[in-house]
């Protein structure tokens, strides 16, 4: 098999319209040569907005923030057109096709003048028969219809009057490119081609149509013995570009190898247009999710053989896991408990749905270095490659991977149903042999939303995550765990007690709330860091004048005027309890109210959802709640709402204080009526030690009480260690809570820092931070209580690209801090200063030799 990219596209606008003429292809590869007409495309694949900044035409949303600019872009019709040359004879007998990956959305493919397909879904690959019309010299068109001038002529049935459809749900469209819920207002709506285009020739040439790796148990096993009860197995199908293989004396070959050590292998007579091949191993090496052990990948080869030689080989990283769900979201890892701590992913930018490999290389990074083991890969979200599900492999991350419906009910007619059909196969098929993928999920909402619009009438729509999508999943991956829909699962959709939950508890009351069982969205909206909002708004527009940050009678906003074409979704609505913090005078003040607000809370909710039980329970062997998502990793253009990363994929204070509280081993303090200690395990050993507490006060400057006990946690465990009834009364706006964790060799293993009072009651002092190097490790001291220390560093200027190991966070008099730095930059200035401090601390990085 060959394969050929296709290259050197021109890109035309249109008035919208439907096929073309054979005038009409005449005129376009007429114009296709002459150089004051189109615009030519650098590279593919590139989508229309891409295609227009890169030639100036419009100008960059991701700089101004906004789609208003643009909104005529996807109001036209576009052409890619492209001359394809053919530099070898073409032979009678070879199959030729062509491969379009992705087109958002509605097209028609032109070859050599003649229509040979139509898309109409954003999420399905197109595969074309080009045999017949193939030439030395081709010439390839897509004419991409305006989705707006579709949804103009569409007329909502009757039946669907009143709910919650709006009409992009009638089409298969990236659905949140018709409002502003991501960012870019009044909306963005992607155009054009946004994933590879390919040609495929050949006699015989090998494609896969999909692998699937199963880790079972031998049949009689009572339980998971890694040693002598697991049998992996590798079910490999492919078929032929010709139905000529089989006369051919074709062979195909798989080998599965452990580093260069072939550990299986079989080969088989190709008879047929379709093959199989079934390879068993005997305890195989197991694949883990981070923080329970290796992500071991074996290396799969399968290889087509004639007479003459190898004709095509393919290779494939594949992983055995026996992931069971034992009760309700209640996941077991190769005979290991798992809970699962993590964050929602959202569309790496929402001007294109081109895969962007660095903007995800950067997350999949920051959500491991996050301490997290989970990523969701949303509803409303974009269809990710291969090599995106590959690098989670690797890293050991679980992804929680929806179908392509947000909130909104969706058609039932045939035709309708029929593409989500071809969807959910196309994707079952092609992903299920990463060990990666944790569950499939029907939806993202589409159930709560009739709760939330109409509650107790029929939910449109359902039988497409009911039926359809259980029986595709059944069918191709029975395996793993099928989802109706996030939230479902409960006497109601968004029934924290049973199923999962999306806590928006800021705004709504839930009861059950506290320990729910999972929870797949939990947000608080904040701004990103302060030379992120300069860069996003603008200097000028970051502190209006007169603007004075207080919440009156008239000014229900809690942010400035010049902030809300940046917000959406009511996000002022959804921040934290802001009001325990001082009043924010100026913008660095206002976004460290927010985004303070959301690192308490986060310490406070994950805490206690990762206790999974109140302290009047405190010794029970309960942990209720089994996972937790944040909503969300990252933002999808320079938008105010409550990614952990911002646009610019700047780390916020929320990011470190959920990187904290997702330690592995962790503690935390739960404040009630009693104060107690608790110690959460999810590593995979019994953890040992000596806890020492500290009862610090802030204007004496030294600890007014002290106390210790030793611990033993063992796995999955959450443990009381104990109460600080002992400190009897104290004053709460004073008053420190620290906690250090040592293993017996005396070594910290963790330390919690917390106090029991609201922050706007607290007087912290004016500390005086220290600053010293220990190779490339920055040593950080203090000489009284440091609230918040902001590291920032800047390169001429440039406060971007950095990356810390620690930032935003507390320390004692006594206590040192070190954090590594990282980043692009080798060389500059680091900025160190407690928030609540007027003295900053400036130190240089220079190269290390």
């Amino acid at each position: 098999m060959k394969k050929k990219t296709v290259n050197n596209f021109k890109l035309f606008m249109y008035e919208p319209f439907e096929l073309l003429s054979e005038k009409e292809v005449m005129q376009i590869k007429e114009n296709y040569d002459d150089p004051e007409k189109g615009y030519m495309i650098p590279h593919m694949p590139m989508q229309v907005h891409e295609v227009l900044i890169y030639h100036k035409v419009i100008v960059d949303p991701g700089i101004t923030g906004s789609g208003k600019e643009s909104t005529w872009v996807s109001e036209k019709d576009w052409v890619y057109a492209a001359q394809v040359f053919c530099n070898e004879p073409i032979a009678d007998n070879e199959t030729w096709k062509l491969h379009i990956d992705g087109i958002d959305t509605l097209a028609d493919i032109y070859w050599n003048g003649k229509r040979i397909a139509q898309n109409e879904d954003v999420f399905l690959p197109i595969e074309a028969d080009i045999s017949e019309i193939v030439n030395n010299a081709n010439f390839l068109i897509i004419h991409v219809h305006s989705s707006h001038n579709k949804l103009k002529q569409i007329e909502i049935p009757d039946r669907y009057l009143g709910k919650e459809m709006p009409k992009q749900a009638m089409l298969r469209v990236f659905f949140r490119g018709y409002d502003d819920y991501l960012g870019y207002p009044p909306y963005l709506t992607r155009v054009g081609v946004y994933d590879d285009i390919w040609l495929e020739h050949g006699e015989q040439g090998i494609h896969f149509v999909d692998i699937s790796v199963q880790t079972l148990r031998k049949i009689g096993a009572e339980s998971l013995d890694i040693k002598e009860s697991v049998l992996g197995r590798v079910c490999v199908n492919t078929e032929f570009l010709s139905d000529l293989a089989a006369e051919c004396n074709l062979f195909l070959s798989c080998g599965l190898y452990d580093d260069n050590k072939c550990i299986a292998s079989r080969e088989i007579s190709v008879k047929s247009l379709n093959a199989e091949i079934i390879l068993e191993v005997e305890n195989p090496k197991l694949w883990n999710v981070i923080h329970k052990g290796a992500p071991f990948l074996y290396q799969l080869k399968i290889t087509l053989k004639s007479g003459e030689g190898m004709i095509d080989e393919v290779r494939k990283k594949i992983g055995f896991r026996c992931l069971e769900k034992k009760g309700d979201m209640d996941f077991v890892i190769n005979g290991l408990p798992l809970k699962l701590w993590g964050a929602n992913m959202a569309p790496l930018d929402n001007k294109t749905g081109c895969y962007q490999k660095e903007r995800a290389e950067k997350i999949v990074k920051m959500a491991v270095e996050g301490n997290m083991n989970c990523l969701r890969i949303w509803g409303g979200g974009d269809r990710l490659p291969d090599s995106f599900y590959d690098m989670c492999d690797e890293a050991g991350i679980l992804l929680w991977q929806d179908f392509f419906h947000d909130y909104s009910m969706y058609p039932e007619e045939a035709r309708f149903r029929e593409l989500c059909r071809k969807e959910a196969e196309y994707q079952v098929r092609r992903l299920r042999h990463h060990p990666s993928v944790l569950l499939w999920c029907g939806s993202n909402e589409s159930i709560m939303c009739r709760d939330f619009s109409n509650p107790g009438q029929e939910c449109i729509g359902y039988g497409i995550y009911e039926e359809d999508y259980r029986q595709i999943c059944k069918k191709w991956d029975p395996q793993r765990y099928y989802h109706l829909s996030s939230p479902s699962g409960g006497s109601y959709a968004n029934d924290p007690l049973e199923g999962d939950t999306h806590s928006y508890t800021s705004t709504w009351f839930v009861p059950g709330g506290e320990y729910p069982v999972f929870l797949t969205e939990n947000m608080r909206s904040f701004p990103p860091a302060y030379h992120s909002m300069e860069r996003m708004v603008g200097k000028e527009k970051l502190w209006p004048p007169f603007y004075t940050g207080q919440m009156i009678k008239g000014n229900i906003f809690p942010w400035p005027e010049t902030w809300r074409p940046f917000t959406s979704a009511d996000s002022w609505k959804k921040i934290s309890e802001v009001e325990q913090f001082y009043d924010g005078n100026d913008p660095e003040s206002m976004i460290y109210r927010f985004q303070g607000s959301v690192g308490r809370y986060m310490t406070k909710c994950v805490g206690r959802y990762r206790r999974g039980r109140k302290y009047e329970e405190r010794k029970d062997n309960i942990r209720r709640c089994k996972g937790h998502l944040w909503w969300k990793i990252n933002t999808s253009a320079p938008h105010i709402y409550s990614g952990l990363l911002d646009y610019y994929m700047e780390p916020s204070l929320p990011y470190f204080a959920l990187k904290r509280a997702y330690q592995p081993f962790q503690l935390f303090f739960s404040i009630d009526d009693y104060i107690g200690l608790w110690a959460v395990n999810d590593t995979i050993k019994e953890i040992r030690g000596n806890v020492f507490i500290k009862l610090f006060n802030i204007k004496k400057n030294y600890p007014i009480a002290f106390t210790k006990t030793s611990f033993s946690v063992m796995p999955d465990q959450s443990l009381f260690i104990m109460d600080l009834n002992q400190f009897q009364q104290f004053p709460m706006n004073e008053s420190i809570l620290y906690a250090v964790a040592v293993d017996e060799g005396g070594n910290v293993l963790t330390e919690i820092i917390d106090f029991a009072d609201i922050e706007r009651h607290m007087e912290f002092p004016d500390c005086k931070l220290s600053l010293s190097w220990e190779n490339e490790v920055l040593v950080i001291e203090t000489d009284s209580f440091a609230r918040n220390i902001v590291l920032q560093a800047e390169a001429e200027g440039d406060y971007f690209g950095w990356e810390f190991s620690d930032n935003y966070f507390d320390l004692l008099p006594g206590e040192i801090k070190k954090v590594k730095i990282k980043g692009n930059h080798k060389m500059g200035r680091i900025h160190a200063k407690a928030y609540y401090s007027t003295q900053e601390t400036v130190t240089i990085l220079e190269p290390f030799t």
